[in-house]
């Protein structure tokens, strides 16, 4: 509903009229308007005073959802060469605003313009929830040069107060008050803006910002003609919490958080970036998932676009991925185009060990074809601290290995070639590796093991199995592992068949391996066999093929009461194991067979 009122008004004593004009709108929504607007009033009473026309007792009331009742009151004043309006103190979306602007045009057509308006206590929350603000205070100032259709602008804005949210990105002003400054030139005839300068701080989170901007082509595609931001003593802590983090929520890296301060230059040309610059002090990052952490970083990374970049180097003192702690460590690298690439061998120390990466590089990064390069070598690693450190169960030896070469395509993370490792006196390759998204949330691998030349009484000492003198070999087909638990397997492990040495098996270890396979115990400490320590034996076997948290277990083969033998004795006193227990639960498998460790024997059902 609109009505329209209009008088035209003598005072007495003056033969100046006067018109007074009253607009009233019932609701208005949608279109420009970012609310919906009721029982809008608005008027004046207009007066000229020779060539002026005088604007006296405006006033704008309206009721918006959200934000209440708002009262606007002002004055003005216009004439064919200049202008001024101002605006009273008024109560504007739950706070109060005040503001004046002026207009002066000379006898050459050249204009001057500039405004200032103050908000304080602002509350408004947009209808669609992603924009909002809460007792806002914002000061901003505007002066503007004119001539024909060229106009030099000044831009200050400043907020101390309250708080506001734009979505994602929430920011408390009381704490971090913002201060923004713009100036440039605006070019209507070409619809161009250029020479823009832009300044601000925001205290405790971006430090202090500057950019230059040649040149944005408003007409047709939007266009950044060049461009270069600099970004002075950034506190990390604030950036990553109040800008970083809000965008990536639903992602692995949603938890980050960050500590230090950094410089940050960034060049842009024709809407694509050409350089950048980054110097780290003291900067601590960590990761909830996966656990991860990275502490007093410092160093520079270089990168351009074109040609050679200036060497990057970065530097920490402690660092750890997935609980697994990682000593100090440096690295040098260039930096351009979309890769990077090691200047030098990097050596990083893990437990009592290192990796030593002696090659590495990264090609067409974010792109599909992205890919790596990496070749390094496994310096020994105690692996009692190493299976501590991941939560495994826990054995002697030492693990030392090659990397050949590793493949990242695709998010996958595939090895070239196995990966050969040393551990329990003999031979371990990893085949056919993969890591399907290598970045996502749930970790994932797959690959096939096999083992040569293990020595069995290395391996029964480091899990308190009871002794076993000989070796094995063995081979695991299909491994499929999440978040570094096993889930499918097809796995067979048997004596080495080229093993001339020492083949005995303690009265422990067969009653622990009689249980395994759900065959009875104690057995030989009950008759004349229990004055024998150990007994001979011709060939280990045992199968599991884990299926849907089941393990589905053999052994060398079948006997004849349905059962599978898992020890063939030989020479006298002659021994033999057999299993019986064919379908076992995977998980109640590996909790009793750790508990071999802290007893005499386990059952497994």
């Amino acid at each position: 509903m609109t009505a329209l009122a209009a008088g035209l008004v003598w005072w007495a004593g003056q033969a100046t009229a006067a018109l007074q004009v009253r607009v009233e709108i019932g609701k208005a929504e949608g279109g420009p308007l970012p609310m919906s607007v009721r029982d809008l009033v608005a008027g004046c009473v207009l007066h000229a005073t020779g060539s002026a026309l005088h604007c006296d007792d405006a006033e704008l009331s309206f009721r918006s959802e959200p934000g209440g009742v708002s009262q606007l009151q002002g004055s003005g004043v216009w004439s064919p060469s200049s202008w001024e309006a101002q605006l009273l103190p008024s109560t504007l979306l739950g706070g109060t605003v005040e503001g004046q602007a002026h207009y002066l045009r000379d006898s050459r057509g050249r204009g001057q313009a500039d405004a200032s308006l103050r908000l304080d206590g602002l509350s408004y929350e947009g209808a669609s929830g992603r924009y909002a603000t809460d007792k806002g205070s914002v000061a901003l100032d505007v002066l503007a040069l004119l001539d024909g259709a060229i106009a030099r602008f000044d831009v200050r804005l400043s907020s101390s107060a309250g708080q506001a949210y734009v979505e994602p990105v929430f920011i408390d002003l009381a704490a971090h008050p913002l201060e923004l400054s713009i100036d440039g030139v605006w070019d209507s005839s070409a619809r161009l803006l250029r020479d823009l300068n832009l300044s601000g701080s925001q205290t405790d989170l971006i430090g202090n910002l500057s950019a230059q901007i040649s040149a944005i082509r408003a007409a047709g595609p939007f266009r950044i003609e060049q461009a270069s931001l600099n970004a002075r003593d950034v506190r990390l802590d604030g950036l990553v919490a109040g800008y970083l983090v809000p965008f990536l929520a639903g992602t692995p890296w949603e938890s980050i958080s960050a500590s230090g301060s950094a410089d940050l230059k960034f060049a842009v040309a024709h809407n694509a970036p050409v350089a950048a610059d980054l110097e780290l002090r003291s900067a601590t990052l960590k990761a909830a998932q996966p656990a991860s952490a990275i502490e007093n970083l410092d160093g520079s990374v270089h990168w351009v676009r074109d040609g050679d970049a200036e060497p990057s180097s970065l530097r920490w003192d402690a660092a750890n991925y997935a609980s697994l702690p990682l000593g100090p460590a440096s690295l040098r690298f260039e930096a351009s185009r979309l890769g990077l690439h090691l200047l030098e061998p990097m050596r990083q120390p893990i437990l009592d060990g290192a990796l030593v990466v002696q090659r590495f590089a990264l090609a067409d990064v974010g792109k599909p074809s992205m890919s790596a390069d990496l070749v390094a070598e496994l310096e020994p690693i105690e692996l009692g601290a190493l299976c501590r450190a991941l939560g495994w169960p826990e054995f002697g030896g030492r693990l030392s290995g090659r990397v050949p070469g590793v493949q990242l395509r695709d998010g996958e993370l595939s090895l070239d070639g196995g990966l050969d490792a040393k551990v329990f006196g003999g031979d371990v390759r990893i085949g056919s590796l993969r890591m399907p998204d290598v970045f996502g949330r749930l970790r994932k691998l797959l690959a096939d093991v096999q083992l040569r030349n293990l020595d069995l009484r290395q391996l029964t000492q480091a899990f308190s199995f009871g002794r076993i003198d000989g070796h094995i070999d063995g081979d695991v087909s299909g491994l499929r592992m999440l978040d570094w638990q096993p889930v499918a397997f097809d796995a067979r492990l048997y004596s080495s068949p080229n093993d001339p040495g020492r083949r005995r098996i303690s009265q422990r270890a067969i009653d622990n391996l009689s249980s395994l396979g759900g065959g009875p115990t104690g057995l030989l400490s009950r008759g004349a066999l229990r004055f024998f320590d150990d007994f001979g034996y011709r060939r280990i076997g045992w199968s599991c093929k884990l299926v849907d948290g089941v393990c589905l277990m053999d052994g060398i083969e079948p006997t004849e009461d349905g059962g599978y033998v898992l020890v063939e004795g030989r020479w006298l006193p002659r021994i033999e194991v057999v299993g019986y227990e064919r379908r076992v639960d995977w998980n109640r498998f590996v909790e009793q067979l750790l508990a071999v460790r802290q007893s005499q024997g386990v059952e497994i059902r």
